[in-house]
């Protein structure tokens, strides 16, 4: 039984009507894009019962059709497509005398795919698919990525998957992954350490000094001062080849002076907090083999089978790694704080990143910072089953990463301390009302995630209880009793196309300004706006100059616009999302003020 992927060529972003041939089990990598449409195709000496059958990409599983057999007497199946929820080919294509249409089945996925066949019970690996994006860089989606690990988003359900396999010929797991790679990567760093002496981030202070004067010295009025209460200093003599100064028209020399000298450490604020985030991974790599002890000592006390022998094996080899990686963070603990004299440790996200990814040394160290909180949160199942590393749809996490943008920029701007109502939504563990706390200007501010305040209400007959129109996010803005809501949306999308963008801002009108609203005179939605990706960060208006939100000092309100984010430019201090936001809390105090 064979597995063959026929995918047609892609040109200028648009499908051809040529494709190409590959086997699934032969072809070391097959690389295509998102957008590329693809056929599958299932050939086999003798004939498949295709109600024991599904070809698996991830979570999603597909059955086969009917088929047919060839003069050669080998059995042809496809894979039963549902036309709705996969983009369908305009062009036809000619597989075995056939004419069949391809299908977009990858859109919106990202990374690698990793195909199975299960057949009565039994489970075959494919060769794994790279997917690219046709929408977003490889350094915005590394970024991204990043970031969501940072906020520990990815659980095991999502992207570590801890696995002990029945079958014991592969024996992995997302733990002993994950290990190595931090074992790779502060091995690196280590190679690197003496970059932190030559190539190191700073912390330059100035002060004065007592020297020898010279002109070349550096003065000041602190100087002079100084030698206003030192005059012996000044040698009032004849023989000098140059003077410093005059006195009553006598030539004198300044023998010495207090003067500004600049003096460095290395106790830089991001040494500082690589030192902090080195000493986190001592005690937590420590902790971690005291466990792993507690477990020896446990599994000793009976005599257990093939399987507990290999757990204990396996537990032998992650002792070997966390002992080695435990003497290599202790080799860079011991450089920062014994070479580099670096004291009082920081921990917490990097203020601003560009300084830890401008030099390579420094970028290694702000990798193992971000793998810090999801390395080591899992521990073994024994009874977990086989799975492997893969990650959901992209236009998923986007959504998610730009939901934690939105709550970073309000907790900067409001307060980091937030009440978190969930909303029960098992999907989504992210989902519900952060409640924070009020500015000293009385203005609360509440953000929903996949989640309505109780103040909106369905309004036209095309939004049921069934079908709600529920907006990724709602910022919800109050003072005195008086309420805006604004409504923002997350698209994987790049718009290139404006008419894709004036049909979405339609489409959107009509679901969240139309069909959710409010009756209270004191409550009012005053904005929508889609949140999209870009590498590059604007503000795309939909009305025009005079009347937008950010040119006007009367806009029309509701507001309506895109904001495009770029995550490799994305400046946290200054961005339109933070605008608006302004903007509306000036608009809502200004109707404050005069109602």
């Amino acid at each position: 039984m064979e597995v063959f992927i026929y995918i047609a060529d892609f040109e200028l972003g648009k499908s051809q009507k040529t494709f190409q041939k590959y086997n699934l089990s032969n072809e070391a990598e097959i690389i295509l894009n998102e957008l590329s449409m693809v056929y599958f195709a299932v050939i086999s000496q003798e004939q498949i019962d295709v109600k024991n059958f599904k070809l698996v990409f991830g979570v999603t599983s597909f059955n086969l059709g009917s088929g047919f057999i060839d003069s050669d007497g080998l059995y042809h199946y496809s894979l039963i497509i549902d036309k709705d929820a996969f983009n369908l080919s305009k062009n036809l294509y000619n597989i075995q005398n056939y004419l069949v249409r391809f299908y977009q089945l990858f859109l919106n996925e990202l990374g690698f795919v990793k195909p199975q066949i299960i057949y009565n019970g039994n489970i075959r690996y494919l060769n794994q698919i790279k997917i690219n994006s046709n929408k977003i860089s490889e350094n915005n989606f590394d970024l991204i990525v990043k970031s969501l690990m940072f906020n520990n988003y990815f659980d095991e359900e999502v992207l570590y998957k801890t696995s002990l396999p029945t079958d014991f010929s592969d024996f992995k797991n997302s733990f002993f992954e994950s290990l190595k790679l931090l074992h790779g990567k502060i091995e690196k760093a280590c190679k690197s350490i003496l970059s932190f002496k030559h190539k190191s981030i700073r912390k330059y202070k100035t002060e004065h000094k007592v020297l020898s004067y010279s002109a070349n010295s550096i003065i000041d009025d602190v100087s002079f001062d100084w030698l206003f209460q030192n005059l012996h200093v000044i040698e009032n003599k004849r023989n000098f080849d140059s003077y410093d100064l005059k006195l009553q028209s006598k030539e004198c020399k300044i023998k010495e002076m207090s003067q500004q000298v600049s003096n460095y450490s290395y106790n830089s604020y991001e040494n500082r907090l690589i030192l902090g985030y080195v000493k986190l991974y001592i005690l937590k790599l420590n902790e971690h083999r005291k466990n792993l002890e507690n477990k020896k000592i446990l599994r000793s006390r009976y005599s257990g089978g093939f399987q507990e022998h290999l757990i204990l094996k396996y537990n032998e080899i992650i002792d070997l790694y966390l002992r080695e990686t435990v003497s290599y963070f202790n080799y860079f603990h011991n450089y920062f704080e014994n070479v580099l004299k670096v004291y009082d440790p920081l921990l917490g996200f990097p203020k601003d990143s560009f300084s830890f990814l401008s030099l390579p040394h420094y970028k290694n160290c702000f990798e193992l910072i971000l793998l810090y909180n999801n390395l080591f949160s899992k521990d073994i199942k024994n009874n977990s089953v086989k799975s492997y590393l893969e990650i959901e749809s992209f236009d998923k996490l986007f959504e998610v990463y730009v939901f934690y943008l939105i709550k970073d920029i309000v907790g900067m701007k409001f307060s980091n301390k937030y009440n978190f109502i969930y909303s029960g939504d098992n999907r989504n563990k992210l989902s519900g009302a952060y409640i924070f706390e009020k500015l000293t200007s009385g203005i609360g501010v509440t953000l929903y995630y996949e989640n309505l305040p109780k103040e909106i209400e369905l309004l036209t007959l095309f939004t049921t209880e069934d079908k709600k129109y529920n907006p990724d996010y709602v910022i919800e803005l109050s003072i005195n009793g008086y309420k805006e809501f604004i409504i923002l949306d997350a698209k994987y999308k790049n718009y290139n196309n404006s008419e894709r963008y004036r049909g979405d801002i339609k489409e959107l009108t009509f679901k969240y300004l139309h069909g959710l609203g409010v009756v209270n005179n004191s409550h009012k939605v005053s904005g929508l706006y889609i949140l999209y990706i870009s590498e590059k960060e604007k503000f795309k208006r939909v009305l025009r100059k005079k009347f937008d939100i950010l040119e006007s000092e009367n806009p029309i309100l509701p507001s309506i616009a895109g904001i495009s984010i770029d995550p490799k430019s994305f400046n946290f201090s200054n961005n339109y999302i933070e605008s608006i936001i302004n903007k509306h809390i000036e608009i809502l105090k200004n109707r404050v003020s005069v109602e």
